[in-house]
């Protein structure tokens, strides 16, 4: 058992501006500490409540699996509250956070009013439904939402990862944005203009038409998308003269390696005892070649000397058959 859970109300505590006790199984509250200003409370997993820390700035309380909510915290810019799965809503005093992150919070439906917010990562909850207006958003998190329909128009997101919510059938205007992940978006039909794009990863949008021209792009994985049209972009050109005999190779070398494949596993089936037991088995070819051979030698024809001109009989041959012949 660690200090803190020994003594809750010791003197030393209430000058800490600075407290981790992280993966503390006993620790079930927290004293009021005025003074503290970062708290991580990592894997605390029998923390069920917080107090009132009127000057606290950074909060860590992800894995806190028995938190239901959270008290009042004016000053936070920094919350880390994932994989709560007990956390149902959040206050509405957090108008001054700067950096959130409440993914895997399996009963998260909504989130407040978040103004200041730079950076969000709320992936991997599926009951939130939608997301509220943050203009000051830089980085938004929000894959493997399946709840989510639609995102606000952020005009000042520059990186956006909306991967796997098959919900999502459009996105809102994005004018500064360089970096898109939306891959596995099963319902995605069409992307808007985004002119300063620099990477995009649209794997598995098999409803993905068309994509808009994208001057600056370099790097554009488009993997499985079957109805996919390209514009013309820097991206496809200037052609490659060799591209045709490229290919042609590339499919000759991919017919050589399955050949091979194939003729090495022949080779190993030959040489197993399961091979050799069926081939030398009754009926097969290689106990009638053998009987064959047996019979050929049994007949073979005797042989001459050559110095005296007397015929020889095979070992094989029956005595008496001299005569007959």
């Amino acid at each position: 058992m660690c200090f803190l859970c020994q003594n809750p109300e010791a003197k030393t505590l209430q000058t800490l501006t600075s407290l981790i006790c992280c993966y503390c199984p006993n620790l079930t509250r927290l004293p009021l500490i005025s003074a503290l200003t970062s708290l991580n409370c990592y894997g605390c997993r029998n923390l069920t409540q917080l107090p009132s820390l009127p000057v606290l700035t950074s909060l860590n309380c992800s894995r806190c699996s028995s938190l239901t909510q959270l008290p009042l915290m004016p000053a936070l810019t920094y919350l880390d509250c994932a994989q709560c799965p007990n956390l149902t809503h959040l206050p509405k005093w957090l108008s001054t956070l700067t950096r959130f992150y409440c993914a895997e919070c399996s009963n998260l439906t909504q989130l407040p009013s978040l103004p200041a917010l730079i950076e969000l990562n709320c992936s991997g909850c599926p009951n939130l439904t939608q997301l509220p207006s943050m203009p000051a958003l830089t980085v938004l998190y929000c894959r493997q939402c399946p709840g989510l329909t639609q995102l606000p128009e952020i005009l000042a997101l520059t990186s956006l990862n909306c991967s796997r919510c098959p919900g999502l059938t459009q996105l809102p205007s994005l004018p500064v944005l360089t970096c898109l992940d939306c891959n596995q978006c099963l319902n995605l039909k069409q992307l808007p203009d985004i002119p300063f794009l620099t990477e995009l990863n649209c794997a598995g949008c098999r409803n993905l038409i068309q994509l808009p021209e994208l001057p600056i792009l370099t790097f554009l994985n488009c993997a499985g998308c079957t109805w996919l049209y390209c514009s013309p972009g820097p991206w496809l050109f200037p052609p490659n003269p060799d591209y045709e005999q490229n290919v042609r190779q590339l499919l000759y070398l991919q017919t050589w390696f399955r050949r091979w494949a194939r003729l090495k596993q022949m080779q190993r089936w030959v040489r197993s005892e399961e091979f050799n037991a069926w081939y030398y088995s009754p009926g097969q070819p290689g106990q009638l070649r053998s009987e064959k051979r047996w019979r050929i030698s049994c007949v073979k024809r005797p042989r001459e000397d050559e110095e005296s001109g007397v015929r020889k009989r095979s070992r094989y041959e029956p005595e008496g058959l001299e005569a007959d012949l």
